[in-house]
């Protein structure tokens, strides 16, 4: 692990005043602050960013499944439900091209919304 080394001068009060960089640079303490603070806030930024990306991926990739293998993600939705799959249903489902678009376009206007 890389641990940047930064030196910070502090006045007669003992008030900071002034940073220390690595690289030698040597700025004001408040504004050393002030841009860590803006660093931060683009970094939660990025975090929630990421988070709704990830939760897209799921939502897109669990689509994605049940297109590739509609009957068995049906077998798995009665077996939550409690009800008796109508397998001659499930097999036309399965080959009806609107039904299978109908999926993926459920799964792309969650993402809109």
């Amino acid at each position: 692990m890389n641990l940047m080394r930064y030196t910070i001068c502090h006045d007669e009060n003992n008030a900071p005043t002034l940073v220390g960089l690595p690289d030698g640079n040597v700025v004001f303490y408040d504004e050393a602050m002030a841009e860590i603070e803006r660093l931060n806030d683009e970094l939660l930024c990025c975090s929630e960013a990421f988070e709704a990306l990830k939760a897209e991926n799921v939502r897109i990739t669990s689509a994605l499944e049940t297109i590739a293998n509609p009957i068995e993600a049906m077998r798995e939705q009665v077996e939550v439900d409690g009800v008796k799959l109508n397998e001659v249903m499930a097999v036309t489902l399965s080959l009806d091209p609107e039904y299978l678009q109908g999926i993926a376009r459920t799964a792309l206007n969650q993402g809109k919304g």
